[in-house]
């Protein structure tokens, strides 16, 4: 017989915001700082429509507004015996979910000129996006969740920094996330449909590992290396998408005089588990990038090649899509200018 008939349906995101910072810090005598401040952001337009293209028919004309203000202050202080201590703490409050506190403290060690030992702690959130918390497509297959609250964050990190030569320096550093009210899609088995909900407890320990250098020249290079364990903090399993492994190197020369530059980075993404637990191969990519830098006053040119050498690579999917993974780009140029006045 005769194939179905199909009908393309298109999903439109449209986003402007403006925004405003003021701060202001005092220096006191023996070293200590003390900065406070105030940001404003104003989402003018967080518009999603979703539509067939024909025949002509309209599933959602989502507009939406809205702002968030955000007081903070910090104090760093000098202690005795080569100790410094952080302190830190912002107010966020929105108009989608209300307000959410976060602190942050530091305590620094310098034994020596070019060590450094660093305990951190803090809380941090993720607010929940205009797409988690409004899409709906008429209830065929999704519906939204304005009641989504923010994702929040709890961490704590030990951190080593040597500095091996005047340009080249090291660190090492283990540390534990944990995140309540994570933000999931879901099918609802009520009706069927996919929603977002603050679902789940994430677990995290790792370890990374870094290796930078900065010449007179204009070289630079970084390499750094990443093992994590994220686990369901009510299951103990693995989280689906989340790779152990991550590698990265990256590398800028100046190809003439200090003008123009060459960049090379190098990625490793190990493999992760799908949905159906499934795998999604790990793979390699290679990016290069030609650039300017002052070759005219405010204008800056780059060409760039991702996925040099076509590399055929998957990620997972979400439960939105059809696809146990969803192959990606192969090799992309970019030509980019920019002009700022």
């Amino acid at each position: 017989g005769d194939p179905p008939d199909t009908v393309l349906n298109v999903d439109r995101a449209v986003g402007e915001l403006a925004g405003v910072e003021t701060r202001l810090t005092k220096l006191f005598a023996g070293g200590h700082r003390v900065a406070a401040g105030l940001e404003y952001r104003n989402d003018l337009r967080q518009d999603q429509r979703n539509f067939d293209v024909d025949p002509r028919v309209s599933y959602l004309d989502d507009k939406r507004d809205g702002d968030l203000w955000s007081p903070f202050a910090q104090a760093d202080i000098v202690l005795p015996y080569h100790f410094s201590l952080s302190l830190a703490v912002r107010h966020d409050r929105y108009t989608t979910f209300g307000g959410t506190t976060n602190p942050r403290v530091a305590l620094v060690y310098r034994p020596w000129e070019r060590t450094a030992i660093k305990a951190i702690y803090g809380t941090a959130f993720r607010a929940p996006s205009a797409f988690e918390l409004y899409y709906d497509d008429g209830a065929v297959t999704a519906k939204a969740n304005p009641q989504l609250d923010p994702e929040t964050v709890e961490h704590f990190q030990l951190v080593l920094e040597q500095g091996l030569t005047r340009n080249i320096k090291t660190s090492l550093s283990g540390f534990s996330y944990h995140v309540d009210d994570l933000i999931s899609q879901t099918i609802d088995p009520a009706d069927g449909l996919q929603v977002f909900e603050n679902l789940d407890e994430v677990d995290t320990l790792g370890l990374e590992w870094s290796l930078e250098a900065k010449f007179d020249n204009g070289a630079r290079g970084r390499v750094s290396y990443s093992f994590q364990d994220a686990d369901d903090a009510t299951s103990n399993q693995h989280l689906s998408n989340s790779p152990a492994h991550l590698a990265k190197l990256n590398a800028i020369y100046p190809l003439w005089r200090d003008l123009v530059f060459g960049g090379l980075e190098l990625q490793y993404v190990s493999a992760v588990d799908t949905l159906s637990a499934s795998t999604a191969e790990g793979y390699f990519l290679t990016n290069f990038t030609l650039f300017t830098q002052q070759l005219l006053e405010d204008l800056e040119v780059s060409a760039s090649l991702y996925n040099l050498f076509d590399e055929h690579y998957a990620v997972a999917g979400g439960f939105e899509h059809v696809q146990e993974t969803i192959p990606q780009d192969g090799r992309i140029f970019r030509f980019k200018v920019t002009y700022r006045f």
